[in-house]
């Protein structure tokens, strides 16, 4: 594995989603532990004295550790799941961002929140398909709404149509199917009974993320303007390692001319590094037009070898105009 940015990326990922996961694990067990220590107790009691006081108290713990922490364990740890989800993926965009192959950021999207605006940037300014990833897209998208009825409704959703909205029912529906979630007929309260459903969770988020990663990290630029209109990538390339090589061939020939004594071969050298310089300006000034997507004429680069800053100038206000 490389030392990409992006390969970087995906171990910080996997890092933090393994501590969190070894967290929920921890933290269930230790509850499951003394949900399980309690149902012992209150079964051995009922079975010496069915009709003992102490009963009702031992029963009270008990739904305390089967029922409301619970609710105040799983429920907290899935806004948590999401929230590094959110993080993440929004992060992959900055990076992204910062290729330079666009000014557009995230935040200047628009979006009812940031995992819809970082995939909209994904999209449509990075330029990836995400076509085949709808499954699992639509599967996050449940999972948000869930964690928004956590994080804005007391993790409680209307039980009947007179009580919400059209939105607000799909939800209950939802909660209602999912088998790893409890919710209360009478009140709509509802809450993760499983610690399998964050696992779950954690692990769609992650191949998620890094599915994106990967493609995002695959991206080239893709290069046209309206005069060619075609693919340029490929030539632009070309274009490139023409330059540098030329760049090299200048500087080699100056680093040789450090040897030459005579006034004859000084100017040999000076004849070859401006022939050197000419070729330069003739490919740099196809680049220019390209990027600011101008017409490009065989006597540009003579404005740059013969008038200098001044060709420049003409060549940057003529370009600019078209």
């Amino acid at each position: 594995m490389g030392l990409s940015i992006f390969n970087i990326l995906k171990e910080e990922i996997r890092f933090q989603f393994r501590d969190f996961r070894e967290f929920v694990g921890e933290a269930s067990l230790n509850l499951s532990f003394d949900s399980n220590r309690l149902a012992t107790e209150f079964e051995e009691i009922a079975g010496l004295d069915p009709d003992s006081k102490v009963l009702e108290a031992v029963y009270e713990e008990y739904s305390k550790y089967s029922k409301t922490y619970v609710r105040f364990l799983f429920n907290p740890m899935l806004l948590m799941a999401y929230s590094y989800f959110e993080y993440w993926l929004k992060k992959v965009c900055e990076f992204d961002h910062r290729k330079g192959f666009s000014k557009i950021k995230v935040s200047d999207l628009h979006g009812g929140n940031y995992i819809e605006k970082s995939r909209t940037y994904l999209t449509k300014v990075a330029g990836i398909n995400l076509d085949d990833k709808e499954a699992e897209w639509n599967k996050i998208k449940e999972i948000q709404k869930i964690r928004n009825r956590i994080a804005h409704h007391l993790s409680n959703v209307p039980i009947n149509q007179k009580q919400g909205t059209e939105k607000g029912q799909h939800v209950y529906h939802l909660i209602k199917n999912e088998p790893m979630i409890s919710i209360e007929e009478y009140s709509g309260d509802f809450y993760i009974t499983d610690k399998q459903y964050i696992f779950n969770a954690v692990e769609l988020f992650q191949e998620y993320l890094f599915d994106v990663i990967d493609r995002v990290e695959q991206i080239k630029v893709s290069v046209k303007n309206t005069t060619l209109p075609h693919e340029m990538s490929n030539w632009g390339l070309e274009k490139t390692e023409t330059l540098l090589s030329h760049l090299v061939s200048g500087l080699e020939t100056i680093n040789q001319a450090d040897d030459k004594i005579n006034k004859h071969d000084l100017l040999n050298t000076l004849s070859s590094v401006e022939g050197t310089l000419s070729s330069m300006a003739w490919n740099l000034t196809k680049l220019y037009s390209l990027f600011t997507g101008a017409q490009w004429n065989t006597g540009d680069e003579k404005l740059i070898q013969q008038d200098g800053a001044i060709g420049l100038e003409k060549l940057k206000k003529r370009y600019t105009k078209e």
